[in-house]
């Protein structure tokens, strides 16, 4: 996933823009609200769309700007807002588009500070996450079409500064979800080892114990699961 942090939104495939409880629209949600003459509010009432957490709702080829769809993904209250909620809220409006044909997902952080912008973006990451390495047999529309995740931040720079950090975290997470997915017949002990050992170049240290050290250790149990996996 190709994650970048840019001034401004520009000519969005989808631009999300967070929405708290109340119908309260962040960022630039007041502005693309006037420039399409009050078509979030219409859709927002129509809708019945309040800002929830975790709830979505998409506006289709907005009169007025220049964004192709214009996705309001629910922050929660206001006042309860936190890098959870804001997570949350990054990570629905990826799900609410990730079939729909678009090759960039464009979040609006501009109310936000750099930490939390490159939050967001960490969010949809995980969340644009898939196992698909034995998969030949999936159907185009059932293939998420994002490829890159936008951020519009105040600082983009700072943003990504501050997105370095929950890069590697985000990598990390990725890194553990397909040892959690590969099948027992790839994915068996000797193999995990390997792939585990393989993390020393990154400084981290890794020792290996073999089945008479972990006999010794009384760990029989799981020398049994590694047994039925090899």
């Amino acid at each position: 996933m190709k994650i970048e942090f840019v001034a401004s939104a520009g000519a969005a495939e989808v631009l999300a823009v967070l929405v708290y409880e109340g119908r309260l629209l962040s960022g630039m949600g007041p502005q693309l609200d006037t420039a399409t003459s009050g078509a979030l509010t219409k859709a927002m009432s129509a809708g019945r769309f309040n800002g929830g957490s975790n709830s979505t709702l998409t506006i289709a080829a907005p009169a007025g700007v220049e964004a192709g769809t214009i996705l309001l993904s629910g922050a929660g209250e206001s006042g309860k807002f936190d890098d959870l909620a804001l997570e949350a809220a990054a990570g629905a409006a990826y799900h609410a588009v990730k079939l729909s044909g678009a090759a960039a997902l464009t979040i609006d952080a501009t109310h936000l500070s750099a930490d939390q912008a490159a939050r967001a973006a960490f969010a949809a990451r995980l969340a644009a996450y898939r196992f698909l390495k034995y998969r030949t047999t999936l159907k185009p529309e059932k293939t998420p079409s994002i490829e890159a995740i936008r951020v519009v931040a105040a600082d983009p720079k700072a943003a990504e500064a501050a997105y370095a950090a929950l890069a590697a975290v985000a990598t990390a997470v990725e890194f553990a979800r397909d040892l959690v997915a590969e099948p027992a017949n790839v994915l068996y002990p000797e193999e995990y080892a390997k792939r585990v050992k393989a993390l020393e170049k990154l400084g981290l240290e890794v020792e290996v114990l073999g089945e008479k050290e972990l006999e010794k250790l009384g760990f029989r149990t799981l020398l049994a699961v590694g047994r039925s996996s090899s």
